[in-house]
């Protein structure tokens, strides 16, 4: 890029499944991963993902939103007393700002040791969602309780990065 210039990109893809299913061993039936059966503790596959990813960039600083939704599943339950599972859909927004402080001149003349540093913020998981899992009878199972499965849920970040000339 030429001195002035900014630079803006933008990413959408939808995937939506039609079928996927999966052989475990020779002999035994396929295991149809929208249609109820898992393999594993996350829920079944999501019939529907969209993917955004943007970004701006210009004399130094730069910015990116990374978004992602996954529609919600179904888990049947296998033997006597089991219930099936629901697996809500999930949205997930990140973001994260840097700035790179060799192109402040002024800053870099100021406190030399900058020179070759970038600081950058982020947040992963904006707006803490998280999966939520109900059983047939409305209640939710234990080893699904919303902090077992993402025990980290919305996380910042500071970062500071030097390179040595």
């Amino acid at each position: 890029m030429q001195p002035g210039q900014g630079m803006f990109n933008l990413s959408l893809t939808h995937t939506w499944r039609v079928q996927d299913e999966v052989v475990i061993r020779d002999g035994l039936a396929p295991l149809d991963l929208l249609g109820g059966d898992s393999i594993s503790g996350s829920g079944g596959q999501s019939r529907h993902e969209v993917q955004l990813q943007t970004g701006v960039f210009k004399n130094g600083y730069g910015a990116f939103v990374n978004a992602n939704w996954r529609s919600g599943t179904t888990v049947n339950g296998d033997g006597p007393g089991a219930t099936d599972l629901d697996f809500s859909d999930r949205t997930t927004v990140n973001l994260f700002a840097f700035a790179d402080l060799t192109q402040r001149t002024g800053l870099v003349e100021r406190f030399p040791f900058l020179k070759g540093a970038r600081v950058g913020v982020g947040v992963q998981n904006l707006f803490d969602d998280r999966i939520s899992v109900t059983s047939s009878d409305g209640s939710t199972p234990v080893n699904y309780q919303r902090d077992y499965l993402d025990p980290q849920g919305r996380v910042f970040r500071i970062n500071l990065r030097k390179i040595l000339f």
